[in-house]
């Protein structure tokens, strides 16, 4: 059976709010633990094709070292508004509202304090779902609006992981959550993702300039090493000579899917080879951000003294489009008094064959 993390290590009272380590599990012995500490995963074991369990999500071991992390979202909830926004300046109606600067001159996954950084309320725990609730008061990291968030784990018997999202302001605002795991398929610490096999069901991306931020351009991914149409080795063309893959380093920019319905679809699949295990994304939203931990260093250390270094795991961020309210192109994000923000995602783990 899987060697969870200590509940002891994730107990601790702050401003009089106590962090707490929550594990969900299912039949088939797949197990996820939580904390309301960014009402985030920190650990995921799932089965390999002999049956052994792995964590596949890299962490850290104890409450402190996620407080003082060198790697701050390590599977957190990101919000109010996920991505960067550059000139950390939004513009609602005639309205400007200056957001805190986290990214350079800009703002990034909600800020210093966003709501991987909050400590949730769990509002309902069973053995294999729990929700958590969390208050963001108006101008909160320069956010107009009062905003009640909340997001839904659950972990079903078809060893599939549902993330649930669900807000309401009381003035304009802008809302746009997703999920911040790293994953690494063949074991949270292993050194390296270049030989995961990576499908991503899109035709274009949004451009991003030299700081990472969004022209409001798109650049369509034929015949470039950013297309991942055709499943190929993540790092097949993580080298490649191509500007936009200069600006991030290596992969880590927003794909807008092909399909952009509201309805939930497969927007992702993931092989690693040497396990055998499989993960699918599905999501309801436009955008999936997909992210090969360029900037991942051995110098942070996580769960079992173990280094990540650069590129040994990797994040697939189902998403709004970024910096929306900039670009006259994009969708809005804004969210109005009586409307309801909801989101929804599905990790779908299984094992395949390894010859494949």
């Amino acid at each position: 059976m899987p060697k969870l993390l200590l509940p002891e290590n994730f107990e601790k009272v702050i401003d009089g709010k106590t962090l707490q380590l929550v594990t969900l599990q299912n039949s088939r012995g797949t197990s996820c633990q939580l904390s309301n500490f960014g009402a985030r995963i920190v650990s995921l074991f799932v089965q390999d094709g002999n049956g052994h369990f792995q964590d596949i999500v890299l962490g850290y071991d104890t409450i402190e070292e996620y407080l003082s992390a060198r790697e701050k979202y390590f599977g957190a909830t990101i919000g109010r508004t996920c991505n960067r926004i550059s000139g950390a300046t939004l513009k609602i109606a005639e309205k400007q509202y200056s957001l805190t600067r986290n990214h350079g001159k800009h703002h990034l996954h909600g800020g210093i304090h966003g709501f991987d950084d909050a400590i949730w309320r769990i509002s309902s725990l069973r053995a294999n779902s729990v929700r958590f609730e969390h208050v963001s008061d108006h101008l909160d990291e320069g956010y107009p609006g009062r905003v009640e968030a909340t997001v839904s784990y659950e972990l079903v018997d078809q060893d599939r992981l549902i993330i649930s999202y669900a807000a309401t302001t009381d003035q304009d605002t802008v809302v746009a959550m997703t999920h911040h795991s790293f994953f690494n398929l063949q074991g949270a610490g292993c050194p390296e993702i270049g030989h995961h096999r990576l499908q991503i069901f899109a035709d274009k991306i949004t451009e991003i300039a030299s700081d990472q931020t969004l022209t409001g351009g798109f650049v369509t991914l034929d015949n470039t090493p950013l297309d991942f149409r055709a499943m190929k080795s993540i790092g097949q063309e993580i080298e490649a000579a191509h500007k936009q893959m200069h600006h991030a380093q290596g992969y880590d920019h927003n794909y807008v899917l092909l399909d952009d319905s509201t309805a939930l679809s497969k927007s992702a699949l993931v092989i690693e080879p040497k396990s055998g295990r499989s993960m699918e994304l599905w999501t309801d939203q436009p955008c999936l951000q997909f992210y090969s931990g360029n900037f991942l260093n051995a110098n942070i250390v996580g769960k079992g003294d173990r280094a990540y270094p650069k590129r040994s795991a990797f994040c697939l961020e189902p998403q709004w489009y970024p910096d929306s309210e900039a670009h006259a192109d994009f969708p809005s994000a804004i969210l109005k008094p009586g409307q309801l923000y909801q989101a929804k995602s599905e990790y779908r783990f299984s094992v395949v064959d390894v010859a494949l």
